[in-house]
């Protein structure tokens, strides 16, 4: 190895131990630290919903045994389906209802349309689609209004996710109400599989359809609750004994 090599060699270790020896602990400490950052605030993203649809807990009347659920949307305002027997309800109940925000504060629906009490002109869209003027029923307690042709509502809910609805509480209201309303068919899926639908499970030999509840437990049945726990406890029976393993025959002697 030659002078000057030896020379470089002791120049850069004599450099670099001065460097070292200068950055002591307490120096390190003083020096400016890389900035930190706290974590987002922001709400993060989560998954959709698959519904915007709540089904309420069937309630059984202890006598006649009739079985009545809601399916709901949530938001401010909200449209409630009910059922009777797990069928859209008919006759003196309203099937298809929005009920106001204010249900039950203070707010009374007026009828905007001259001549009636209990009518309400309002103008409905679905998703991006044309608006178009209707005009709906307003229910006894002036709490809820309703379209005359529930059935075609509904039909219209399942091709959509979102409908805007414009009315209010005075005459000359005029709120737009946005709805979410997507996966209304899930929805009604659960409650046609949510009831008892078939006649082994009370025992009964008649002429009840399988999904007739109101036939099967209703006024030709039991009329009863015990018609529902004795329906599932038939049920349980049925499958524990359709699952367990047969005893084969002794051979003969």
């Amino acid at each position: 190895m030659t002078n000057t090599s030896t020379a470089y060699y002791v120049f850069t270790f004599a450099f670099v131990f001065t460097l070292a020896a200068c950055v002591s602990p307490e120096t390190q400490s003083t020096l400016p630290q890389p900035e930190t950052k706290p974590a987002s605030t922001f709400p993060q993203p989560t998954a959709p919903s698959t519904s915007d649809w709540t089904i309420s807990v069937p309630d059984v009347n202890k006598m006649d045994g009739v079985t009545t659920q809601f399916v709901s949307t949530g938001g401010f305002a909200h449209i409630r389906l009910e059922f009777k027997n797990n069928k859209l309800c008919a006759g003196s109940c309203i099937p298809v209802a929005l009920i106001t925000p204010q249900a039950g504060h203070g707010c009374f629906i007026e009828s905007n349309v001259e001549g009636s009490m209990y009518s309400r002109r309002v103008r409905v869209k679905f998703d991006d689609g044309k608006p178009r003027t209707e005009v709906w029923g307003i229910s006894d307690d002036h709490e809820a209004i309703f379209p005359h042709n529930p059935e075609g509502f509904i039909q219209e809910m399942k091709k959509h996710n979102s409908v805007f609805i414009e009315f209010g509480c005075d005459a000359s209201d005029s709120y737009v109400m946005e709805i979410g309303i997507h996966g209304l068919q899930s929805a009604l899926d659960s409650i046609l599989t949510s009831i008892p639908t078939t006649q082994h499970r009370i025992g009964k030999t008649s002429t009840c359809a399988a999904n007739d509840i109101e036939c099967l437990c209703g006024p030709s049945g039991p009329k009863t609750s015990e018609c529902w726990a004795n329906a599932v406890a038939r049920e349980d029976s049925i499958k524990t004994n359709a699952t367990a393993p047969q005893e084969l025959p002794e051979p003969p002697i």
